[in-house]
């Protein structure tokens, strides 16, 4: 091998290994939730190379995990659900709030005899998110489907009831289960004139609405109370 064909092999090594190294340096770390074994799916929480796993623990409802991330990352606490054949089903990201010094968490339940997931984000102070999903039948491997339909299915409800304020915009979200469904968390959010720092209207009464999952898959709400807050 001449001195010319050296230097071109050991150039394409070189940016091979290049190319390697870049590739291993952006793979993110991946962290399994421990969840029922009944559960054909597997759910895991994505972090960039730079993220860091500070607690895991299991809780009385699932499995929680909470994480640091550095400021100078764009990505976030990403949860990923794959199939047996490790096709992805599944992905969100809940972001990161670098306000909270001891980390931001993910806690995923699971309720095998409605076969439902609950997703939740905890950041920073009232930096909440939650998913709830169902875990569907597919023709090969089970489909995921994100519920999406709280403000039709549960504000309607709400609206019966003698102490709901009007005028008010609600956050609805999943907050527990139940033998039977779901509990979610209706709070009504702050009116833009009276400019508070914080979001949610302190001042009014918030509600958690008890709901039912039939062989429909339907969320059909059954009693309301006010939460205290």
């Amino acid at each position: 091998m001449n001195i010319s064909a050296f230097i071109r092999y050991m150039t394409k090594v070189l940016a091979f290994l290049f190319l390697l190294n870049t590739a291993i340096a952006a793979e993110p770390n991946k962290m399994r939730f421990e969840l029922p074994k009944s559960l054909p799916l597997t759910v895991s929480l994505v972090l960039p190379k730079s993220g860091a796993v500070v607690a895991h623990e299991k809780t009385a409802d699932g499995d929680k995990i909470r994480a640091q991330i550095p400021d100078d990352e764009n990505a976030g606490m990403l949860v990923e659900i794959s199939d047996s054949k490790e096709q992805r089903r599944w992905r969100y990201d809940f972001g990161f709030n670098s306000s909270r010094s001891d980390g931001c968490e993910i806690e995923v339940s699971y309720q095998p005899a409605l076969r439902l997931l609950l997703v939740h984000y905890y950041g920073y102070k009232w930096d909440h998110e939650h998913k709830l999903l169902f875990v569907e039948t597919g023709e090969s491997s089970p489909v995921i489907r994100e519920y999406d339909a709280a403000q039709k299915d549960i504000l309607p409800v709400l609206k019966r009831r003698k102490d709901f304020p009007q005028g008010f915009e609600y956050s609805i979200r999943p907050y527990r289960f139940t033998e039977r469904g779901i509990e979610f968390s209706c709070i009504p959010l702050q009116l833009p004139e009276r400019q508070s720092v914080h979001p949610f209207a302190q001042d009014e009464p918030w509600y958690v609405v008890s709901t039912t999952v039939g062989p429909d898959r339907k969320v059909k709400p059954i009693a309301t109370k006010v939460e205290k807050h």
